[in-house]
């Protein structure tokens, strides 16, 4: 918390002056367990300030990792683990609605072709052929 509260663009200062040290940042939010239970191991992640801003905004931490552009940064398990969450609880739910107009008027075109064709080529006296 102090190293967040002190530097809140850490994420961004390591993205830009030494990603070198960035994975061993992120390696530090990663508690795990020595003891195991029935082969599998506690871990703790810490993702409080990966996710929100002190103000209680949406963090910058994705976007400068994104911007980074380094895919084992973009694999480590800390930032998987944030972009999943982000992805479930918040934007698969808002993409999903931005789409729907786009589904709907997708089909409705489909379904008008579907009947406007098949009343032009019935060879009717009415019908149209058009190449």
């Amino acid at each position: 918390d102090d190293l967040f509260e002190r530097h809140p663009d850490i994420i961004r200062r390591l993205c830009v002056d030494s990603p070198v040290l960035l994975p061993t940042l992120l390696d530090g939010l990663i508690w795990r367990s020595r003891i195991t239970e029935r082969g599998q191991r506690r871990v703790v992640y810490f993702l409080k300030h990966l996710l929100v801003k002190p103000d209680g905004t949406f963090a910058q931490a994705i976007d400068w990792i994104t911007q980074n552009q380094d895919p084992a940064i973009a694999c480590h398990p800390v930032v998987s683990y944030v972009i999943d969450l982000v992805w479930t609880g918040v934007a698969a739910r808002a993409f999903l609605f931005r789409k729907a107009w786009l589904l709907m008027t997708t089909i409705v075109f489909m379904l008008s072709q579907v009947i406007l064709n098949s009343g032009l080529h019935d060879g009717g006296p009415g019908s149209v052929w058009v190449r």
